[in-house]
């Protein structure tokens, strides 16, 4: 599987932007987690997640 940030028609990237004002530790487990979910699939993984719509989940990544 593969994870895609969201990006708004205008170009910005907001997911990208949060990521970056996150601590290197959360921005760590935030990135394993997605590590985790290409690897395994959302079946596999221990985040939280909820389907929004079609192809676009809400990952929760828990501290």
């Amino acid at each position: 599987m593969k994870v895609l940030f969201y990006r708004s028609s205008g170009g910005a990237n907001p997911v990208k932007k949060y990521l970056d004002e996150l601590s290197r530790a959360d921005q760590e487990k935030v990135f394993a987690a997605i590590l985790d979910i290409e690897a395994q699939g959302l079946d596999g993984t221990t985040v939280s997640l909820r389907q929004i719509e079609g192809k676009l989940w809400e990952i929760r990544v828990s501290q």
